[in-house]
């Protein structure tokens, strides 16, 4: 399956991918090796590798959204977020507040601090405002998601990061809190530390 007038191969270039993922092996920027410079393409690429996984016997537990803050769309030259899904077999249970992560899975992870929506209703139409997403939310929880990247050095373009399912990773989740979901979610600080040390830290306004 090519991309409309593009001439790039979706269904080669997402089982290329799929097998990156499987044997933990890194491949060249699409942008670069393949020339791919659509979203759209980009995000049919994410598509069919998605259907590599569920046929796999995977299964899409959730959406991600990437690319959230202004800084990380200036640093990328785009104007909006882009999204891709979470993958069960790469979903970490945490119990007792503690989650185990093993790091060998990954090629070259990063750490961020999340806040997840567990939806109570669905929304639909083009005009959803951050109320519409509230009021349609049951609960929020505390989630680190592993990010990673297939592409070597993180040498990567917006349509890049699309077509590798929004660089996902892995992702572990605290307990669900429908008190959390009626806070000023703007407020909500989190702090990242290792060794005893803070590394990072923000606020859900950022």
């Amino acid at each position: 399956m090519a991309g409309p007038l593009t001439g790039i191969d979706v269904e080669r270039l997402a089982q290329m991918l799929d097998r990156a993922w499987e044997n933990r092996t890194t491949v060249p920027p699409l942008s670069e090796s393949e020339g791919l410079d659509s979203t759209a393409i980009a995000y049919e690429i994410q598509t069919r590798w998605n259907e590599l996984r569920l046929a796999r016997g995977d299964r899409v537990i959730g959406h991600k959204i990437g690319l959230t803050s202004r800084a990380m769309q200036e640093q990328m030259g785009v104007a909006e977020p882009d999204y891709g899904r979470l993958w069960e077999s790469r979903l970490f249970p945490a119990a007792d507040g503690r989650a185990t992560i093993p790091t060998g899975l990954f090629l070259q992870p990063r750490i961020e601090g999340e806040l997840a929506f567990l939806m109570g209703a669905p929304l639909s139409g083009p005009e959803i405002t951050a109320a519409d997403v509230l009021a349609a939310t049951e609960a929020v929880a505390v989630a680190v998601e592993v990010i990673d990247s297939r592409f070597t050095d993180w040498q990567i373009k917006i349509f890049d990061t699309i077509a590798d399912n929004s660089s996902y990773g892995g992702l572990t989740l605290g307990p669900w809190d429908g008190d959390l979901a009626r806070t000023d979610l703007r407020t909500v600080g989190m702090l990242i530390s290792e060794g005893g040390q803070v590394v990072a830290e923000a606020v859900g306004a950022a």
